[in-house]
């Protein structure tokens, strides 16, 4: 195995992986296999479930703004996330002032009929954003990954 080293969220992360063998070119004599049959796209979602997933993501993102701007306790967020993201919530509302900062808009994919994946655009006198990802399960979503995308300026001064 060959070690690497990395650098994730500001920690040097060693990696190993085994190494594989060189691939073997292939042969002219070798026939081409025949390309399985995909089935037909899906059908669209209806846009009815698209605007429940849209109201949901938009509700979410206003109360971490508002978490974040301190006018919702800390608490509360616990509740609608994994310790993981509630942590670095936590982190982000240290880092930086966030009363000024309004919701420009939402933008939010439905991966499955379980999971959501968005993102709330966010400014003050910078544009940025906010994605999380959010999964159904027990009979509740909750925000599984979260993280804000600060401009490279802005960035340089929260650190």
């Amino acid at each position: 195995m060959k070690p690497t080293t990395v650098q994730v969220r500001g920690q040097l992360v060693r990696l190993s992986a085994p190494l594989l063998p060189r691939p073997t070119p292939s042969r002219p004599e070798q026939e081409a296999l025949p390309l399985p049959e995909l089935p037909a796209p899906a059908t669209p979602r209806p846009r009815a479930r698209q605007d429940q997933v849209d109201r949901l993501v938009q509700v979410m993102g206003r109360a971490l703004l508002e978490t974040l701007q301190g006018r919702r306790s800390p608490g509360q967020a616990s509740h609608w996330m994994t310790e993981d993201c509630h942590r670095l919530l936590m982190a982000w509302a240290r880092q930086r002032d966030w009363s000024r900062t309004a919701i420009a808009s939402v933008r939010s994919c439905l991966v499955s009929p379980q999971v959501v994946e968005a993102s709330v655009q966010l400014h003050d006198q910078h544009h940025f954003c906010a994605l999380m990802r959010l999964e159904h399960g027990y009979g509740r979503w909750r925000i599984t990954v979260f993280q804000v995308m600060l401009p490279p300026a802005v960035a340089a001064r929260c650190a």
